[in-house]
This record gives structure tokens, C-alpha cells and sequence, in this order.
């Protein structure tokens, strides 16, 4: 039986993960906040705040115990959260929170398990679950795009720094993805706006939020979980995986068009 860490498993994509590989036979360690985890016989959870380095390290050597019997053969970096809102508003723990979450956690417990990869002789993974933010930039979602954008450049160099070893790193980059993740961004930036009476975008915080409530586009998390489970399992993954029409449609506009007109499209998109 395989062993697969997942993060982020309490909701949305991590759940979805954790289910599907349930079903296909593999040994699940699942770490999140969750307090009340499902129960599986396949299925070991694992507390932890993403934020917390020591909180990390101590779901690292719990991951290094339950592997001495069973070799792990992927790690999901799932977790994360959106902390949206006009730069001008946020401040810097609201900024180090975001990126503690989405870049410092995911990475430091990829560099603790990596060992762990190394010793499995067979085909190895690391999957980091970005956005289509991890590569271009909207307004009231430069503290997230930036988080992702960071995620995006470790995640290139260690490709380039584990290409002799049995370890594939894998990008996923999902659009917009029909779960709680948007609802509790949501409640962020609602927290923010009273925090901010006199903000100078009151106007941008009622079109997003307005914005978020729209379903067009989506694609479910079992959707994404499906194809996290084919980036996995397939003998020779793609470097990316660029899920849903708004993924695309922006890589590929970031790259045919200037970025005068790139703007211009964004912000009329968000008006």
C-alpha cells in the first residue's frame, strides 16, 4: 500500500484528495485544523497550524514515525487560504499570516519530507496546489497572488534541483473552484472592510464580494482532486496542470498581449 501526505484536508480540493486515494487503496496521512477528522482505517490525521513553524516541525516527525514501516511516495501541498483585500489596507501581520500559510508552511514541510521521497526507489512526488494567481495578478488579491507566485518559483527550482532523483515536482493551478475557499476569503475581506472605514475602495470591496457569489466558471473539487490523483499516479506528469477556461485564457494572454492591454482587460473584468 502507497503512503500519500495531504494538506489543507478539512474542505474543498484536500477533502476531495483525501477521499479519492481512500478509495484507491492508499494510506492517507491527512494534516489540517480539523478537529473532528473523518476515520478511516487507511485513513491517520494529523493536527497543525501551517502558520506555526513549530507546529510544522512536529507534524514532520509525526509523517517521519508513521513512514518507518511504509515508504511515502507523494506529498499534496494543499493548505492555504486567501487573504484578499487593497494592499493599501492590509498591514504587515496580515501580510506575513498569508504568507506563512500559503508559501513559509508548504515549503518548509516539503523540505522536511524530501528525505523521506529519497528513499522510496520507486517514482516520487511533490504536488503544489497553486492558482491562476500564481502567475498573473488581480486587484484585492496581491497578498494571495504574491503567496503563489512564491509557491510557484520554489516549486520550479526544486524541479531543476531534484531532476536526478526519483522526485517529480508537480504544479496544479486551478481557476475558480466551487468550494468554501471563496466564502471564507469572503469573510476576510469583510473583516478588513470594517477595519477600514474610510478606505478609499469601498466601492472595489462591493463589486468583489458581489463578483464572488457568482458560479460561471467553476469546476468542482473533484474535479481538481481527479486530476492531482492522474499528476500522481501517471508514469511521466506534465510540469503544470492548468485547470479551467479563465486558467488558460490568462496564460495564455499574459504572453501574446502587452501588458498595458493585459490590465486594461483585468480591470475591466473587475469593474
Amino acid at each position: 500500500m502507497q503512503t500519500i501526505v495531504i494538506t489543507g484536508t478539512s474542505t474543498g480540493i484536500g477533502k476531495a484528495c483525501v477521499q479519492l486515494f481512500l478509495d484507491s487503496n492508499w494510506y492517507v496521512i491527512a494534516i489540517s485544523r480539523d478537529k473532528n477528522p473523518d476515520s478511516h482505517e487507511n485513513l491517520k490525521h494529523i493536527y497543525c497550524d501551517m502558520t506555526d513553524a513549530y507546529a510544522v516541525n512536529n507534524a514532520i516527525a509525526q509523517v517521519i514515525d508513521l513512514c518507518k514501516e511504509n515508504q511515502l511516495s507523494a506529498l499534496i501541498n494543499n493548505a492555504g487560504y486567501g487573504q484578499y483585500g487593497p494592499i493599501e489596507d492590509l498591514n504587515r501581520s496580515l501580510l506575513e499570516n498569508q504568507m506563512a500559510a500559503n508559501f513559509h508552511g508548504p515549503v518548509q514541510l516539503s523540505i522536511g519530507l524530501i528525505p523521506l521521497l529519497r528513499k522510496n526507489l520507486s517514482p516520487t512526488r511533490i504536488i503544489f496546489v497553486s492558482s491562476v494567481l500564481g502567475f498573473t495578478s488581480t486587484p484585492l488579491r496581491g497578498a494571495y497572488s504574491a503567496s503563489k507566485h512564491a509557491l510557484e518559483s520554489i516549486a520550479d527550482t526544486l524541479r531543476l534541483e531534484l531532476k536526478n532523483t526519483p522526485i517529480k515536482t508537480i504544479l496544479i493551478e486551478p481557476g475558480p473552484v466551487a468550494t468554501q475557499f471563496r466564502f471564507t476569503a469572503c469573510k476576510h475581506l469583510q473583516s478588513l472592510l470594517e477595519q477600514a472605514p474610510n478606505t478609499h475602495y469601498a466601492k472595489s470591496y462591493a463589486n468583489f464580494i458581489n463578483q464572488s457569489k457568482q458560479t460561471k466558471g467553476t469546476v468542482t473539487a473533484s474535479y481538481v482532486a481527479n486530476i492531482i490523483y492522474k499528476s500522481v499516479t501517471v508514469p511521466n506528469p506534465k510540469i503544470r496542470y492548468r485547470i479551467c477556461t479563465q486558467t488558460w485564457l490568462a496564460w495564455i494572454g499574459k504572453r501574446i498581449l502587452s501588458s498595458k492591454i493585459w490590465d486594461y482587460i483585468v480591470l475591466k473584468n473587475q469593474a
